[in-house]
């Protein structure tokens, strides 16, 4: 493979999902200064209108789609206005994600089910639509979100937890069914981020110490931490990897 610079996405096509958590924003404006135009879908409007404005404010086209990552519909509709937009889709990343921290017992199951609704159900969804115009023109990289809770047990995430297992599991199966047809399916699975979705941890002193314990690093991670991992496993400098989860966790998995 000739030598050429990996982050370099000049002309084409991503799609995010959820952008407006704490991961989001530097991720897309890092897929703008790349090059790329951005799809960018949520549930929550307003900060989109802002996001949209970097991507502009790069030099980029972006569109911003109202989108509840559980409804099949709203999803076909996010791939068909992609499509007709934009006219194909070469990166989707699928970051949407939501936790409840609440002991087994205390969980209740509206709160579970709304945690593998949006954290597996809107992936899987979201895969299977922008995954057929991938198919189609033979050519495409998806990057899901999973999580360090992907590989390990947490007390007090019944539904987060193996939500984000699942998500591993997921790409590894849509990994089988897809690399030969030209389309990589990865995941990246964050540690702990210094993020909205991480807020009641990182306020409690004590709790906070707990995480950074596990870390060899002795860091909150930034929120631009997976900004490089994603838009690796989206160049192709991984064209050869598939079906594969990129843990970046400043080192929490080794411990």
């Amino acid at each position: 493979m000739a030598l050429t610079n990996p982050f370099d996405f000049t002309d084409q096509v991503v799609v995010i999902t959820g952008p407006s958590g704490g991961l989001g924003g530097p991720l897309v404006r890092a897929f703008a200064q790349g090059g790329a135009d951005l799809v960018l879908a949520d549930i929550a409007d307003d900060p989109l209108e802002a996001l949209v404005d970097d991507v502009v404010g790069a030099g980029r086209r972006a569109i911003a789609v109202h989108v509840d990552v559980r409804d099949q519909a709203q999803v076909d509709t996010l791939a068909a206005t992609a499509s007709r937009e934009f006219g194909k889709v070469d990166v989707l990343v699928n970051l949407a994600g939501v936790i409840r921290r609440i002991p087994s017992l205390e969980h209740s199951l509206e709160d579970w089910k709304l945690q593998i609704d949006v954290n597996l159900m809107g992936t899987w969804l979201t895969c299977r639509a922008i995954g057929r115009l991938m198919l189609e023109r033979g050519h495409g990289r998806i990057i899901n979100f999973a999580s360090g809770a992907g590989f390990h047990g947490f007390p007090g995430y019944p539904g987060y937890t193996p939500s984000k297992h699942a998500v591993v599991g997921l790409t590894k199966v849509l990994a089988i069914e897809w690399s030969a047809q030209g389309v990589n399916v990865n995941a990246v699975a964050p540690g702990f981020t210094d993020t909205p979705l991480n807020q009641e941890v990182l306020d409690d002193p004590q709790r906070l110490q707990g995480v950074l314990n596990r870390v060899p690093q002795r860091k909150v991670l930034p929120a631009d931490s997976v900004v490089g991992p994603t838009l690796f496993l989206a160049s192709e400098a991984a064209r050869w990897i598939t079906g594969f989860t990129l843990r970046v966790d400043g080192g929490f998995n080794a411990t």
